[in-house]
């Protein structure tokens, strides 16, 4: 069962993430919290 999609927040922990695609691995956690913190990007 999955929950509602929700911003990313520094409690979530991206070190764990895998999508099987090592480039959108990378970018994730390079730069996903620092936009929701700047932009406030809400998910779709």
């Amino acid at each position: 069962m999955y929950s509602a999609p929700e911003l990313l927040k520094p409690h979530h922990h991206l070190d764990l993430f895998d999508c099987g695609e090592e480039v959108l691995n990378v970018w994730l956690k390079r730069n996903a919290l620092k936009i929701n913190k700047v932009k406030q990007v809400e998910p779709l």
